[in-house]
C-alpha cells in the first residue's frame, strides 16, 4: 500500500497539481525543492518540504527515504538524470511505485529529436528497473495557451494547423493520483490521444481555443517552419482511450 509519495518537480506547472491531488486523496506528500521560499508559498504545513537537488544523489536519497512512491515531473536537460538517479536508488530504499510524465510524441520514430531521445531513455530505464510504474504521455497543457499569443497575435508554428486534445494540468494531477489508487494503472503507459475535437476548427482563425470571438477577426498568424515540429505529427498508437477514461477525475 502506497502511503507517502515524493514529488519531484512539485513547484512546476504540471508538478504542483499532482502534489495537490495526491494530498486530496489522502496521501502524505513530500516535496523536494531547491527553493524553499517558493515551495513555502505554494504548499502549506500539511506538505513535507525537503531542500535538496535531484542531481545530487545524496540529497535525493535522503528525500526518498521512507517514501513508498516517487512521481517525476521534471523535464528539461535533467529529465533523464532524475529518472536514472531514482531508479538507481530505488532497490536499496524499497521503493514500491513510480510515475513519470513523458510526452505524447515520445516514440522511436521521433528519437532524432534530443528532448524526445532523453525521454525515451528515461522510459526504458523505468521499464527495465522492474519497478511498478505508470508513464503518462500528455499533449499540450491549456495553461500554456497564453504563450501562443504575442502582442495580440496568435502564433501558429508549423506547416498547417494540427488539431490537438489539450488537457488541464489539474486533470492530469488527478489522473496521476488515481493511478496510485487503481490496480489497472500498474505498468501502463497512458497516452493522451490526439483526435480532432470541437475545440479546434481547421481554419487558422480558430486554431487557439478560448480566444474571445471579437479578437479572432484581427489576429494575424505568423508561420514559423521548424523541423522539430514534425515530431508532433508522429505518435504511438492512440488506442488507449479506455485506459485514460478509467483514470479521469470523477465529477465531484
Amino acid at each position: 500500500m502506497v502511503h507517502k509519495i515524493l514529488v519531484l518537480g512539485a513547484t512546476g506547472m504540471l508538478g504542483r497539481p499532482v502534489a495537490q491531488s495526491l494530498h486530496e486523496e489522502g496521501f502524505q506528500v513530500r516535496v523536494l525543492t531547491r527553493d524553499i521560499d517558493q515551495a513555502l508559498q505554494l504548499f502549506d504545513e500539511e506538505f513535507e518540504i525537503v531542500v535538496g537537488d535531484i542531481t545530487d544523489i545524496q540529497s535525493l536519497e535522503r528525500a526518498m527515504e521512507g517514501c513508498d512512491g516517487v512521481h517525476i515531473s521534471v523535464g528539461g536537460p535533467i529529465d533523464f538524470q532524475s529518472v536514472d538517479n531514482v531508479v538507481a536508488l530505488a532497490p536499496g530504499l524499497g521503493l514500491g511505485r513510480l510515475t513519470y510524465i513523458s510526452g505524447s510524441s515520445v516514440c522511436e520514430q521521433n528519437g532524432w529529436f534530443p528532448m524526445t531521445a532523453a525521454k525515451l531513455k528515461a522510459e526504458k530505464a523505468i521499464i527495465n528497473s522492474r519497478l511498478p510504474y505508470t508513464i503518462f504521455r500528455p499533449t499540450w497543457p491549456l495553461e500554456q495557451l497564453p504563450r501562443f499569443v504575442v502582442n495580440g497575435q496568435a502564433v501558429l508554428v508549423g506547416d498547417e494547423p494540427i488539431a490537438w486534445r489539450w488537457f488541464a494540468a489539474e486533470d492530469l494531477g488527478r489522473m496521476v493520483a488515481n493511478a496510485y489508487l487503481l490496480p489497472q494503472a500498474l505498468n501502463q503507459d497512458i497516452l493522451h490521444p490526439r483526435p480532432r475535437t470541437n475545440h479546434h476548427e481547421r481554419s487558422p482563425g480558430t486554431v487557439l481555443p478560448g480566444l474571445p470571438s471579437r479578437n479572432k477577426d484581427r489576429l494575424r498568424h505568423a508561420h514559423r517552419r521548424r523541423p522539430g515540429l514534425r515530431r508532433f505529427q508522429r505518435q504511438p498508437d492512440a488506442g488507449l482511450l479506455h485506459r485514460i477514461n478509467g483514470l479521469l477525475p470523477k465529477s465531484r
